[in-house]
């Protein structure tokens, strides 16, 4: 029996997506207020949370620490991509490159937020769209998009071998009409994944709430119609039929489809592009289209952390100085006395034994084994980070080799996740080439690339190209691991034959060094010195009085030294 997709079928598979995420609602929001630094205030306010009578709840940035910890280490620079020739060797890879470095410079916050999402929650999504725009080169737009506003086939062992795939949104109604016709849809207000109105207040489970649209008063006047009157849009890629289809729950009560067609954009073997690309960094081994959160791993550490912390600081606040006062033994005046704590102020008190008249209140210690509890939860927290401590900016007293170890399982850990966020690169790269080759046609456009102007169309772009992500999953650690070897081998390097010109381009390239020391300049003259002394400019004759010996050194460089044999290249490539 072949596969048909109907408006009937489409409303099927929304309501089992709503049912499949509202399952999870209380666990994501959980996750959500974690990273917020909120982990309390999912039933009450700020101001109520620290409301004296109830006790103060203190919030640790347990969840925030790990997921910036993570994203600073998985994004080292501007993100880009390198394209080298594909199998058939048609099209410019020189023109293809450009055009997708260029976007995707334009799209580094899209990138680096769909990244957090996909920490924070089992995974997200960036979804490829064309806009109005007057340059060709700017009717690609992105935008990072929640797990729960995207419907995938969670039958596929691999995301290309989807038989359907959708994107949830909502559309103003203004719009909607420009887009499918002037319908009559029943709009209204637009529906918040995180509605407080289905949160209880146990910790955010989640409850069925009223059944709303969105944002705003359900008594808009006809004026406010295009601010918050919205309608409800399941757009959804038919693969095994080829369709695109626009389905919408506020238009005949979703009995009929809004819009179909062939998918627009294809890939250069002819099969049909998906414009939502995938962004996972860990998935389910029985379910690979289903991910798991960074930070649900360590949100039960997270919890026990703010518990602890807040159990320490109502302690803290009951260890007050406070006194018993027998009754009668002092009259009012000299209460007063003390309650003013003047500076050397005398009471006098009619009695042989003062212990008699005032006592201090005596207070429980918190007790030792709620500290060694505290270091067993931020033990277990920063195993489950698998981040090293170095990578939160914690000193520690380990040894050379215990940080070399530490560097390679943080670096093996890391390096995994970066190949994740290179493939969810080099995927969008390919769409964003599919769409690029509908847009420019054979129309020329013209680029300035390296210093010269370059025209490109469709059909030079029209190739299946190899792209990699130019960072290659490297991180800050492999990348500072990766200069010392560079620095350390160099003079090896070329002492095997490498050419210096190409050992000074990589040196640029790796040191990211400006692009004038690939130039070839005159040696400066050499300057006179006092006299007695050698010239300014050669190796003898570098004085820095105000920095001392040590700087002098440093600045002529030790014999065989990396810094020594990299000036020479340097002086060498000048002559």
């Amino acid at each position: 029996m072949a596969y048909k997709l109907t408006a009937k079928t489409i409303a099927n598979l929304s309501g089992r997506h709503k049912e499949y995420w509202d399952r999870n609602r209380g666990e994501l929001y959980r996750l959500k207020q974690a990273y917020e630094t909120r982990i309390w205030d999912h039933s009450r306010g700020y101001e109520s949370r620290v409301a004296p009578s109830e006790g103060i709840n203190i919030e640790v940035p347990v969840g925030y620490e790990h997921i910036e910890g993570v994203q600073a280490s998985l994004f080292t620079r501007q993100p880009g991509c390198v394209v080298r020739s594909g199998l058939t060797g048609h099209g410019s890879p020189e023109k293809a490159e450009a055009l997708l470095n260029n976007w995707v410079s334009r799209n580094r916050q899209v990138i680096e937020s769909a990244s957090r999402l996909a920490l924070i929650y089992p995974m997200s999504f960036v979804k490829l769209a064309p806009q109005e725009h007057m340059d060709p080169l700017r009717r690609v737009t992105s935008a990072a998009v929640c797990p729960w506003d995207v419907i995938v086939d969670r039958d596929a062992q691999r995301w290309d071998e989807q038989r359907y795939c959708g994107h949830i949104y909502y559309l103003p109604v203004p719009d909607a009409k420009d887009r499918f016709g002037n319908k009559v849809f029943e709009a209204g207000e637009r529906l918040e994944y995180w509605d407080q109105n289905g949160l209880s207040a146990d910790g955010g489970a989640y409850s069925p709430s009223r059944n709303r649209l969105g944002v705003g008063s359900p008594s808009s006047t006809i004026d406010e119609e295009g601010y918050f009157q919205f309608i409800k849009i399941v757009e959804l890629y038919d693969f095994v039929n080829d369709r695109l289809m626009f389905w919408s729950p506020n238009w005949k009560s979703g009995d009929e489809l809004l819009d179909s067609g062939p998918i627009p954009f294809r890939n250069p073997d002819g099969s049909p592009s998906n414009n939502i690309i995938p962004f996972y960094y860990n998935h389910i081994p029985d379910k690979p289209l289903d991910g798991y959160s960074s930070l649900r791993r360590i949100y039960d550490q997270c919890l026990e952390m703010n518990i602890i912390r807040s159990f320490q600081a109502n302690a803290v606040r009951k260890a007050s100085r406070q006194w018993l006062v027998r009754k009668g033994a002092l009259d009012e005046d000299q209460m007063s006395q003390l309650i003013a704590g003047i500076d050397g102020a005398y009471v006098e008190v009619d009695t042989d034994n003062l212990n008699d008249v005032m006592r201090a209140v005596p207070h429980t210690p918190t007790p030792p084994e709620l500290e060694s509890y505290y270091n067993a939860v931020k033990a277990d927290k920063d195993r489950g980070s698998i981040m090293a401590p170095f990578t939160r900016g914690e000193a520690t007293r380990s040894s050379a080799t215990e940080i070399a170890a530490l560097v390679a399982y943080t670096s093996s850990e890391v390096g995994r996740m970066a190949r994740e966020r290179d493939e969810m690169i080099e995927m969008m790269c390919r769409a964003v080439l599919n769409m690029y080759r509908v847009y420019l046609g054979a129309e020329p456009v013209t680029l300035f690339v390296k210093g010269k102007y370059i025209s490109v169309n469709g059909n030079e772009i029209a190739d299946d190209f190899n792209i990699y992500s130019e960072d290659n999953a490297s991180t800050p650690v492999s990348d500072a691991i990766r200069k010392g070897e560079l620095l350390g081998s160099t003079q090896m390097l070329i002492g095997l034959g490498v050419p210096q010109a190409e050992m000074l381009k990589e040196l640029v390239r790796t040191l990211n060094l400006p692009e004038s020391f690939l130039q070839p300049t005159a040696p400066p003259p050499a300057a006179a010195g006092m006299p007695g002394e050698p010239p300014l400019g050669t190796p003898g004759g570098a004085r820095l009085p105000s920095a001392g010996p040590a700087a002098a050194a440093a600045a002529q460089g030790a014999p065989g030294s990396p810094s020594t044999f990299v000036s020479q290249m340097l002086d060498s490539q000048r002559k």
